[in-house]
Parts: C-alpha cells; sequence; structure tokens
C-alpha cells in the first residue's frame, strides 16, 4: 500500500525501510527516488538517503544518462522532434543494464553528463555499495521499477517546482534566460503532466516537498532592497542630491496568480513589465526581515513565446499597473525612481494609487537607504511597505 508523508516524516519511513532491508539482504539494496523537475529528489531527498547511509551508498543521477544535443539533432534531421526533457532523451535501457550490473555487485562504466556542454563528457568507473539510489525524473520508468526494492515519488506544486528549475538553470545551464522561463513554463511541465506524474502510482512512498519561499528565497544571492515612500503630485528631489534623470517611460505591469496556489498569502511576486517595447520577466520572493524593503528578486528580459508560456502555466493576470516612471541615479549608487500617476487594475475596477519615491541599492550599499531615512528629503513623506499590486 502506498503511504503518503511531508518530508520529515516521509524521510523517517524511507530511511527506516531501507534500514530493515539492509538488514536482512545479501546484495545492494536499490532505492529509486523519482519526481518532476525541481521537487527536491536530489537536493533534499537523495541527499538525506546518502548522508543517513554515509560510506554505505552511491547516488546515480539519471541525468548522466541523457544522450546529448548531438542525439537530438540527429532526431530532427529525421523529422522527429524531441526535447530536452523527452523519455526518448534519457538511455534507459543502458541505465536498466548498469542498474542489473550493480545489483549484481558487479562495476559499471557510468556517463557523465555536462548540462554546460550538453553532452556526455566521459564515463567514470562506480563500484557497487550497500545502498544504490537512483533518482531522475524517469526513476519510477518500468524498465527500472523492476529492479527497484523501495521506490519513491517526491511531489511539488507547479508552482513550487518553476520557481525552483529557474533560479537552478540560471547558474546550471548556458541557455538564455528567455529560453529558461519558456521551456520550464511549456516543455517541462507537459512532459510531468504526461509522463512523470502517471508514475506516481508505482512508489511505495510519496513525499510532499512543496516550496517554502520563506526559506529556499533566502538562498538568493540577488536582492531587491529599497524604500518607497508616497509623495505630492508637486514633489521634486533636492538639488542637493545631485541627482541625474537616467530614464523616463511608462511601465504597464501584469501580476500572475498561480492556479493552486495564492501568492498573495505568501507575500511573492510574478510580474512581466512592458516598458518601451520591451517585456521583462520579475520573481520576487517574500519580504525578507530587515530594516527595508527586501526580497529576493530574479530578473530578465523575455520575449513573446516566454510570456506565452507563463500564461499557459499561470493561467491568469489577477491585476495590472501602470505608471510614468522617472529614473535618478546619484554619484554615490542611490538609485531614486519618482513613480507618478499610479494606476491599478484588478477585477474590471481600477484604482487611483497616487505618486511614489521609491529609493533603491544593491547588497553591500543600505548604508545610502539608512542615510536617506534620516536625511530633511524623506522626513515630511509618509513610508509605505505595500507593493502596487497589494494595495
Amino acid at each position: 500500500m502506498q503511504e503518503s508523508y511531508d518530508v520529515e516524516n516521509g524521510l523517517g519511513a524511507l530511511i527506516k525501510r531501507i534500514s530493515a532491508l539492509k538488514a536482512k539482504a545479501d546484495r545492494p539494496i536499490i532505492v529509486n527516488i523519482a519526481g518532476g523537475s525541481a521537487s527536491g529528489k536530489s537536493s533534499i531527498v537523495s541527499a538525506q538517503v546518502m548522508q543517513a547511509f554515509r560510506g554505505e551508498s552511491i547516488l546515480i543521477s539519471m541525468d548522466d544518462y541523457l544522450k546529448g544535443n548531438a542525439y537530438l539533432k540527429a532526431e530532427k534531421e529525421k523529422g522527429r522532434e524531441i526535447n530536452f526533457d523527452h523519455p526518448d532523451h534519457t538511455d534507459t535501457p543502458l541505465l536498466a543494464e548498469h542498474v542489473g550490473m550493480l545489483r549484481d555487485s558487479a562495476t559499471i562504466d557510468k556517463p557523465i553528463f555536462s548540462f554546460k556542454a550538453q553532452e556526455r563528457v566521459g564515463t567514470e568507473k562506480v563500484v557497487p555499495s550497500k545502498i544504490i539510489i537512483i533518482e531522475g525524473i524517469f526513476a519510477l520508468h518500468e524498465q527500472l521499477v523492476q529492479l527497484s526494492d523501495v521506490k519513491v515519488f517526491v511531489d511539488a506544486s507547479a508552482h513550487g517546482r518553476f520557481a525552483r528549475r529557474i533560479a537552478r538553470d540560471l547558474k546550471r545551464t548556458a541557455w538564455t534566460p528567455s529560453f529558461i522561463l519558456e521551456y520550464t513554463s511549456t516543455v517541462v511541465e507537459s512532459t510531468y503532466r504526461s509522463n512523470v506524474a502517471s508514475t506516481m502510482p508505482a512508489a511505495d512512498i510519496v513525499i510532499l516537498n512543496d516550496y517554502d519561499p520563506y526559506k529556499e528565497t533566502l538562498k538568493s544571492d540577488t536582492r531587491e532592497i529599497q524604500l518607497k515612500f508616497k509623495i505630492s503630485e508637486s514633489f521634486k528631489l533636492p538639488e542637493i542630491l545631485s541627482a541625474q534623470l537616467v530614464s523616463q517611460s511608462t511601465q504597464h505591469d501584469d501580476y500572475y496568480m498561480s492556479g493552486a496556489a495564492d501568492l498573495r498569502k505568501s507575500d511573492e511576486i510574478i510580474r512581466v513589465r512592458s516598458e518601451s517595447g520591451r517585456k521583462i520577466f520579475t520573481y520576487k520572493g517574500p519580504r525578507l526581515g530587515s530594516d527595508f524593503i527586501e526580497r529576493s528578486n530574479i530578473t530578465f528580459e523575455i520575449d513573446t513565446k516566454a510570456e506565452a508560456g507563463l500564461t499557459s502555466l499561470y493561467g491568469r493576470k489577477i491585476s495590472s499597473v501602470i505608471k510614468e516612471r522617472l529614473v535618478y541615479k546619484t554619484g554615490s549608487g542611490l538609485e531614486l525612481c519618482i513613480d507618478r500617476n499610479v494606476a491599478k487594475s484588478e477585477g474590471g475596477k481600477v484604482t487611483e494609487l497616487g505618486n511614489f519615491l521609491n529609493a533603491r541599492v544593491s547588497i553591500g550599499s543600505e548604508n545610502l537607504l539608512r542615510d536617506l531615512q534620516k536625511s530633511f528629503v524623506v522626513d515630511s513623506l509618509t513610508h509605505v511597505d505595500e507593493s502596487y499590486y497589494n494595495m
């Protein structure tokens, strides 16, 4: 009978089951860990199992059995379009052969796949151990299930998998940010629905590892740090700041809502900004505990395909904000944005929010904001904590 748990209890049940099998077995124990891309198969579940059985376990990642770009191009020349996450892009027969060899206590020559090169770059000898973990989105493939002693599926929401994979692939791959967003929101999610979620019934244990933005965005090395104030229509920056106008534009911001999760409750923001003929995607995590409005921030320009992919994943725009923005910069590095005539549209209702001053700095320059807080420039202004779409 299949058992379902949260992460803590699921790991406890999994480790207990593996320990019981190990105590009786006269051969290596095969543990298959499947789930959607960025569900936490490797970073959470596999890592904890490896830690629990340190010195007597090995991890075989299905990523190393990808066939690579040369294979994808060859298939395309044959008239067959296969994407990176298609089941046929993984050499499952070779992996099944290797698992069988390890199960029989034989050494294998495991391929090594490079995400930067998008190809296999060699092989390495892998000697069997008491616990052999097979990890990957197709780890519960029929050919592999037949060899498995313990079968695990790590579950996470579409929003959680999307947020994790965007952050991960920006560092791990050579793909453009726009392509990562398009690919993740369309191909990866489609693959999950058609080829990955369907393997969940084969699992002995299902572990729910949903996205916790309050913890996971702490890992981000990009931050938005700012102060916001309500200003009058006649407000002007004092000359003493020596701020230079660097840009002026109309911004149209569309905010998206996950179908399964209320991003307002988790204090997350997913936005597409239209400005001067460009489309700019932004993901912001919840506010961090600081003296300022500080959030993790992933921002990059996207094309129309990426925007369409985002819409297909999230389904609907919850609100729109239009404003005129003037951007000034000081010699010290402080960025000052004056937002005029900010208007929010939601549910058929338009709300005039007014005019605002945003002061922004990069990580390490927070003292500039502290100095601004103490200055006469903002002394008479009303401090604002909310984002426009929450007003």
